[in-house]
This record gives structure tokens, C-alpha cells and sequence, in this order.
């Protein structure tokens, strides 16, 4: 079972929502839902929105997806520096 949930993305949804609860006051930006159903009723398309985040003002909403990803590489793009094949 351990191998299972380290495998996901739940410990990294469960770090990001406490870090992001314990810190709200610097920030402004808290939760108001964890594992948010949705679907599409034109392709009938269902799944769960891992965390979704408020601002103090509570006029933007953001969406936060915590996914595990495996055997990959890694590219972090910075601003002001080029890219090189």
C-alpha cells in the first residue's frame, strides 16, 4: 500500500494544501476545496480537481493538479536566459 500512495501525487496535494493553509497570512491564498469533482457533459468526461485555491479578495480562483511523474526528464524554463538545442 505504501508503494501505492508514494507512487501518486496525494503526499505532494497534501504537502502543497498544509504548506499553503499554514502560510495564508503571508500570502493571502487558501483552500476552499480538495479533490473538487467535475465533469463535461458534452463528451461525458468525469475526474476530480486535486486542490483549488482562493485569494483573500476572493475574486481568482486557482486550480492546483499534484501528479507524480515518473522515469521523466525535467525542463525549467527561466526568464531571460536562451534555450540551446
Amino acid at each position: 500500500m505504501k508503494g501505492h500512495v508514494n507512487a501518486s501525487g496525494f503526499p505532494l496535494q497534501i504537502g502543497i494544501k498544509s504548506l499553503v493553509n499554514e502560510t495564508t497570512n503571508r500570502h493571502g491564498w487558501k483552500t476552499i476545496f480538495t479533490e473538487h469533482a467535475w465533469s463535461n457533459p458534452s463528451d461525458e468526461n468525469t475526474g476530480f480537481i486535486d486542490l483549488v485555491l482562493e485569494n483573500q479578495h476572493r475574486t481568482t480562483v486557482m486550480i492546483v493538479e499534484a501528479k507524480r511523474v515518473l522515469d521523466t526528464s525535467w525542463i525549467f524554463l527561466i526568464e531571460g536566459e536562451s534555450i540551446e538545442n
